[in-house]
Formats: C-alpha cells, structure tokens, sequence
C-alpha cells in the first residue's frame, strides 16, 4: 500500500512539474515591446495634476485566455501531460487488475470447509452418504488428516455393503475387526485401522509425502473390495 501512495505521489509531482514548466516556458518565450512615450503629450497630461495622494486602483479586467488545450494544436507540454495522465490511468489499472485477481486466487484457494456436522451426517447415513466430494474437498485443503478419517468411512461403507459387518455409529474399530475376524480381508482392514487412528487420534501430522503412503493402502483395498462387490453381482445374476 504505502508502494502504490508513493507511485501516484510520484506521478503527480510530475504532471506538476511538467504543468509548470510549460508555463515558465511561455512566458519566456513572449516578446518584451517597450512603451515609447512623447515627453511633450506626456507632460501635456500631468500638468496641473496633483499626485500627492495615491489614486484608488481600479481593478484591471484580465482578458480570458482561451484555453490552449486543444488536441488539433498539442504543443510538447501538453503532449507530455496528456501522456502522464494516460501513465497514471494505466497504472490505476494494472494494480485493481492486481487486486481483483489476487482476490480471485485467495477466494479460489479456500475451499468450501468441511464442517464436522457434514462428518457426522455421513456417519449417522453412511448407508446413503456420497464420501467422495467431501473427500476430494479435504485433499485439496491439504486436510490430510481429515482425509483419512473419510478414507476410512468410505473402507467402512463398503464392508457394510458386502455385508461383511453391521454398521453402526457407536460401534468401535475393535468390534469391526471381530466381526471381520474370518474373512481375507481382516489383516489389510486391521492395518487400515491401525494408520487410522494413529492419525486421527494420535493427531499424526501427515506431509504430502507420507499422505500419499497412507492414502495408497486404502486406494489399494478400496480396488480389492470393489472387485469383490462385483463378483457377489454376478454371482447372483
């Protein structure tokens, strides 16, 4: 800010500068015709007249000079004036352009927050939720954290899907893990927990490279179940 005031401070100095300089100009260019008088009129005229009181002062009425501001006769002054101004606008210009487009980027970058009422929605209906926006969501805050607890549903909702445990809110990560005991996919789920709630509530911090780690394994058993949803369908056709 205090940038731009000094660039317009500057600016203007100029166009006074110049405006002022195109004046002395002129008037040093006018010519000087001296006054000849004739002594015998002039004497003529006086004669008699007492000058002992200074006469009142009548207010001269200056000529009104039309104004030179006249494209069609631009002389360098003005042209540099013109050209100060138009210097000015630009650079008006260029810094709300600035503004407006840093305004933009800022307002791109925040994302629409995740609010934890969101999560306990997808919780409370994970049977109906849509995890995958939200997800996309907290990625692209780089809300890794987050991120995982959502990978983690997502893992959730599938096994429901399958029928391979019986969601419930309040249930524990203890009780999934009995209920998949049986099952293949019991050690990859019990090393999907593990990570889980190292993150979650261990409140790991994760950076980008790390993130990616962890995010593969539930990418990896998010694929395996899958194929497995779609062998059960077409076993049943």
């Amino acid at each position: 800010m205090k940038k731009f005031l000094f660039s317009i401070s500057l600016l203007f100095g100029l166009v006074l500068f110049c405006s002022a300089e195109e004046k002395t100009a002129e008037y040093i260019q006018e010519d000087i015709t001296p006054i000849e008088q004739d002594k015998k009129a002039w004497k003529k005229i006086v004669d008699g007249k007492d000058f002992s009181e200074t006469p009142e002062k009548k207010k001269e009425k200056k000529d009104k000079k039309p104004s030179n501001f006249n494209f069609p006769s631009l002389n360098i002054g003005q042209a540099g004036k013109v050209f100060l101004f138009s210097l000015v606008i630009l650079l008006l210009a260029f810094i709300i352009y600035k503004l407006i487009a840093n305004s933009n980027y800022r307002a791109n970058k925040k994302v629409k927050k995740i609010r934890l009422v969101d999560i306990d929605d997808i919780e409370q209906n994970l049977d109906k939720a849509d995890v995958d926006p939200f997800l996309f969501d907290a990625i692209n805050q780089e809300n890794y954290r987050l991120a995982i607890r959502l990978y983690y549903l997502k893992v959730l909702k599938h096994l429901m899907e399958l029928e391979w445990i019986k969601w419930k809110k309040d249930k524990t990560n203890s009780e999934y893990l009995r209920e998949l005991y049986s099952k293949e996919f019991y050690t990859d789920f019990r090393l999907l927990t593990l990570m889980f709630e190292r993150v979650w509530y261990g409140e790991v911090v994760l950076d980008d490279v790390t993130f990616k780690t962890v995010e593969q394994n539930f990418i990896s058993s998010i694929s395996m179940l899958n194929a497995q949803k779609t062998l059960l369908k077409k076993d049943e056709e």
